[in-house]
């Protein structure tokens, strides 16, 4: 029960509000952004609202799946680059876990948009 009301939070919370960026730091490793992944046009189509639509308006339709396809092909492109230039054997375990961590973000992201 717990588990299917994780999952159904996690899909209302990635297509309800506009992404959280993600954590700053001093260090230069990769940190996986907040979710939710997805934004939420306005009924105007001018933006991402920071939240849920009070007015129950999903946005226009055209906009939403143009935005979702702009997306996509953004984290496609990151992740194709990424595997274009693996890291060598020789780099530290750190830097090893680092790319294997993005490489896993993007295709989650990759396989949701």
């Amino acid at each position: 029960m717990q588990s299917w009301i994780t999952r159904i939070n996690a899909v209302a919370a990635m297509f309800s509000a506009a992404p959280f960026p993600a954590a700053i730091g001093s260090q230069k490793k990769f940190s996986r952004p907040l979710l939710p992944g997805a934004a939420l046009m306005s009924s105007g189509g001018s933006g991402v609202q920071p939240g849920p639509d009070p007015t129950g308006s999903r946005g226009h339709g055209e906009e939403q799946i143009r935005s979702h396809e702009a997306r996509f092909r953004v984290l496609s492109t990151e992740l194709a680059e990424l595997r274009s230039y693996p890291p060598d054997r020789k780099v530290k375990s750190r830097e090893l876990e680092e790319y294997r961590q993005r490489d896993e973000y993007l295709e989650f992201e990759v396989s949701w948009t």
